[in-house]
């Protein structure tokens, strides 16, 4: 009995085991399937994760790029905007030079209008004083002529070059033009 028991034993042991053998492979085979699932799922959400990541890699490549770009684009409108102000500055510097001169031009205009004016009143009274002289009154005729000869000699005395020179050229003309002349 002890034989058969033993069998008997080893028999249901042996069954017991090839049961549990392939209840566990079987749990073992379904658990490695699910396994086998999660790490496809898992290897395709690396993969996403890592597309995403170039994607985004990209982007901040092409962010650098484009602030960099608008950064030499803010240097270079700094520049412009340098330069344009040393512009203005040297323009207003010359337009108060410019109004500077205009307000000496125009002072030295007034002194001009101012000595012309006094000119004519003397050459009026003169005129007014030879007409009254009695041995003048019958040289009217020649009164223009002589006023002029009279400021003639004023400038000449001021401006002694001045009238030398222009001696010397209208002589110069009166002399040498008919010399020249072919007829």
């Amino acid at each position: 009995m002890n034989a058969e028991s033993n069998r008997e034993l080893a028999v249901t042991i042996q069954t017991s085991l090839r049961s549990l053998l392939t209840e566990d492979v079987v749990k073992l085979s379904e658990s490695l399937e699910g396994f086998g699932g999660s790490m496809q799922w898992l290897t395709e959400a690396l993969s996403l994760i890592y597309q995403q990541e170039n994607m985004i890699l990209e982007r901040l490549q092409n962010f650098q790029k484009s602030l960099a770009e608008s950064e030499i684009q803010s240097q270079n409108l700094h520049r412009a905007q340098v330069l344009q102000a040393e512009s203005l500055k040297d323009q207003s510097q010359a337009q108060e030079a410019l109004g500077e001169n205009v307000r000496i031009a125009q002072a030295l205009l007034d002194q001009v209008v101012a000595t012309a004016a006094n000119l004519q009143a003397t050459v009026q009274e003169t005129a007014t004083g030879f007409q009254t002289i009695p041995g003048f009154s019958t040289l009217g005729a020649y009164l223009p002529w002589t006023l002029c000869s009279l400021l003639a000699s004023v400038i000449a005395a001021q401006h002694p070059r001045v009238v030398a020179g222009l001696l010397f050229l209208s002589y110069g003309k009166y002399i040498l033009v008919p010399l020249f002349q072919y007829d």
